[in-house]
């Protein structure tokens, strides 16, 4: 086996540079092509929303009237207070939640026989259990926090 000549470094230079360019042009030639892909959607987008909704782009914009102003402001407002009222409302509904939670980890207790069950039947009577006093708590919690207007 002949043993390959080592190239000058000139040569080896001009190979990694034309390697370089080769590759840079490549890049650019994907990148037009994905450009041009990218603007293809693009405009297929726009046609396809301009036939659903003809009247967005053919419609002019129109500046609002004062009276006009002053119903969106009054609508955002109403809108910002109903929003603050559901927030609130779900957190008082969360609280609620949370201490029925905690009154009924107090209230109920599961036996050592029912956090390590040896049968499927064990699991059935602690199911059966369970559902009995989560009734009674329910009973109990309802009567102990009925409204006074209810």
């Amino acid at each position: 086996m002949a043993r390959r000549r080592p190239q000058t470094f000139e040569r080896w230079a001009l190979g990694l540079i034309s390697s370089i360019v080769i590759a840079l042009i490549g890049y650019q030639l994907s990148m037009a092509r994905l450009d041009a892909r990218l603007e293809h959607r693009q405009s297929a987008v726009a046609d396809l929303l301009s036939k659903l909704n003809p009247q967005a782009t053919t419609t002019p914009t129109r500046q609002l009237t004062p009276e006009e102003i002053r119903q969106v402001r009054e609508a955002a407002t109403a809108s910002a207070a109903k929003r603050k009222a559901d927030d609130e409302r779900r957190a008082r509904n969360a609280a609620a939640e949370a201490r029925k939670n905690a009154a009924w980890e107090k209230f109920f207790t599961p036996d050592r026989a029912c956090n390590y069950p040896e049968s499927p039947n064990r699991v059935k009577v602690c199911d059966a259990r369970e559902a009995k006093l989560r009734e009674e708590f329910d009973r109990l919690w309802a009567s102990k926090n009925a409204s006074p207007s209810a």
